[in-house]
């Protein structure tokens, strides 16, 4: 009977701690100091792509990347493609430690890309056998000039942003892709 209660009880009370660890760890993600963040970040991650056309491996101190204090990694890059001279925008979204829940990596990833002024509906979006979420997107020539002297959107409020992610998500579908790293 010892050995019985011994068998379920560690077992158990492991997967209550993992459950426990995971969901702090959820709450540090989802909480509104985060999203805060993540949306202050964003206008300079823009830049920083702008600027590094053409560097499609990320470095050590890349500016294309963001992690932020709960573990979110975000990575925008933009390489060019020619001919027709064409430019493919790349933004991925994981959460370090491991795979990325499907509501972390698909809500932040709209979030993300909201926050960078573009629209989610028009843009390619999947998810790798790795859970890192993607998402892409080409410009033309003139398209990418306009995009690079524009004014990168106003600081988005966190709370605004939440909202319009929390409505995008349901009606947007995630393809599986191959890749894990920038387009």
């Amino acid at each position: 009977m010892k050995t019985l209660l011994i068998a379920v009880c560690v077992p158990g009370g492991l997967l209550l701690l993992f459950f426990l660890v995971r969901m702090r760890a959820l709450a540090r993600v989802f909480a509104q100091r985060h999203f805060q963040e993540v949306a202050a970040a964003l206008p300079a991650l823009r830049r920083a792509a702008v600027a590094g056309i053409d560097q499609t491996e990320p470095q050590a101190d890349d500016a294309r990347a963001l992690l932020t204090s709960a573990g979110l990694v975000v990575l925008y890059t933009i390489r060019r493609d020619d001919p027709p001279v064409r430019f493919i925008h790349h933004v991925s979204v994981s959460l370090g430690g491991g795979r990325t829940p499907h509501g972390v990596g698909s809500f932040f990833l709209i979030f993300v890309l909201k926050g960078l002024g573009i629209d989610p509906k028009t843009v390619s979006l999947g998810v790798s056998k790795t859970r890192i979420f993607h998402s892409e997107w080409t410009l033309s020539d003139s398209q990418q000039s306009a995009f690079a002297a524009g004014e990168a959107p106003p600081i988005p409020s966190a709370q605004g942003l939440w909202n319009e992610s929390v409505a995008l998500r349901s009606e947007l579908q995630f393809g599986t892709t191959n890749e894990d790293g920038p387009g």
